[in-house]
């Protein structure tokens, strides 16, 4: 049999970056080298496998979204519900980092307050709903800083 890459054998390579010219130029090659009947089989014999969709957008999904990080988008929605009256409306969790999480509140007077008195209830919720490998501490911070310094709360 004397075959020819035809129209849709072009197309198939080419949509894997093969220009039309690169592909007459291997055409050619492998006619030289296997005559014209066993090329077109060598030629398919090398092209990458077919992968199934769901194996690049599932690395895909979990490059972009980090675990922890939904988990956190969870607990913000559910935060003022979760925490109740007055620490769910005056806090505010705004990030997670290095298993410590980073929860905002208005004024400094609420920082101590939070820290004093509701940091036990806080970190159990906090572990009851997001599981016990979520945070290992939850540091406070007034509105407004942007990053995480001084000591972590006590350990409940």
């Amino acid at each position: 049999m004397n075959r020819q890459f035809n129209s849709n054998d072009y197309h198939y390579l080419k949509k894997r970056g093969a220009s039309r010219g690169h592909l007459r130029k291997i055409q050619s090659l492998l006619d030289e080298w296997y005559g014209r009947e066993r090329a077109n089989t060598e030629i398919t014999v090398h092209q990458p496998h077919a992968v199934h969709i769901s194996q690049p957008l599932e690395k895909l999904i979990q490059d972009a979204f980090n675990p922890k990080e939904l988990i956190l988008l969870n607990l913000k929605k559910n935060w003022p519900t979760l925490m109740g009256h007055p620490v769910g409306t005056a806090a505010t969790p705004v990030k997670i980092e290095n298993n410590t999480l980073v929860v905002e509140v208005p004024r400094s007077a609420w920082l101590m307050e939070i820290k004093r008195y509701h940091h036990k209830t806080i970190k159990a919720k906090v572990d009851q709903f997001c599981g016990m490998d979520f945070c290992k501490n939850i540091v406070y911070i007034a509105a407004g800083r942007d990053n995480v310094q001084g000591e972590p709360s006590p350990q409940s």
